[in-house]
């Protein structure tokens, strides 16, 4: 699920920020690299990405990182840059898949009489007359393509919040923490997830299961011949896919 655009207003210390992602003739994404200064918006605006594709995921997945119809990242007018009455925020992906979030520093009939209408009046109309903000995305319009995407992509994202949890984050609901992962089969349950606190962690009991898997299924062994038709069997190493997985691993460590 390719993130092609990216619109702020107002969030934090971003004043502005309207951004074409970069893709190949081929439509093959470019790597992004975010660099700047602590407290110039990094973390805030991957919070935002990482909000969008966790609503997404709660739409087929039974155990997504949040619990159904909560938020990753809360909306409050804290988050509005100083001096300004609203934040905007819009992302577009790939299959004409988008989110929109709002937040006004008071509510919308009252801003609307004390202000001169925001840009992005389209998106603005989410907004009920009485609402402060909202969150909108029109992932329901297309369900298999959304479905499908989610099922052939990856999204990884590591938090910087592994010892201090920040203020958007809505923690209470939130139900992927570090912890020993358990691969489940079963129709509504995704075995990927999008936030990772420790990833190698939750990689031990794969691990483990390749080294069992290697032990019990995949050991070969060799008949050697002691005297007339006495044959002993004798190890002779291991072969199969937990196998070639092992040596694979070596070689990484």
């Amino acid at each position: 699920m390719y993130i092609k655009h990216i619109q702020f207003e107002n969030i934090g210390p971003i004043s502005k920020l309207d951004y074409d992602f970069p893709f190949t003739d081929e439509e093959i994404p470019k790597p992004v690299v975010i660099v700047g200064q602590n407290g110039s918006g990094k973390s805030i605006l991957l919070s935002y990405i990482v909000n969008s594709l966790i609503s997404a995921k709660q739409i087929f997945f039974e155990n997504s990182e949040m619990q159904k119809e909560k938020v990753y990242k809360y909306r409050s007018p804290q988050y509005i840059k100083v001096g300004e009455k609203y934040y905007f925020a819009k992302l577009n992906f790939e299959s004409n898949f988008e989110s929109v979030e709002w937040q006004l520093n008071k509510p919308k009939n009252e801003f609307e009489q004390d202000n001169n209408p925001p840009p992005h009046q389209d998106d603005f109309g989410q907004i009920q007359g009485n609402d402060t903000s909202v969150f909108w995305a029109n992932y329901n319009d297309n369900r298999k393509g959304l479905e499908d995407l989610i099922n052939q992509n990856c999204a990884l994202y590591f938090p910087p919040n592994r010892f201090e949890e920040p203020a958007w984050l809505n923690y209470e609901n939130l139900i992927a923490r570090a912890n020993f992962s358990e691969i489940k089969h079963i129709q509504g349950f995704s075995n990927r997830s999008i936030i990772q606190y420790s990833p190698l962690t939750q990689n031990k009991d794969w691990l483990l299961d390749i080294l069992f898997d290697r032990q019990t299924f995949e050991i070969q062994t060799a008949a050697i011949q002691l005297q007339q038709n006495i044959n002993v069997p004798v190890f002779a190493g291991y072969m199969g896919p937990s196998s070639t997985l092992y040596e694979a691993i070596i070689n990484v460590l």
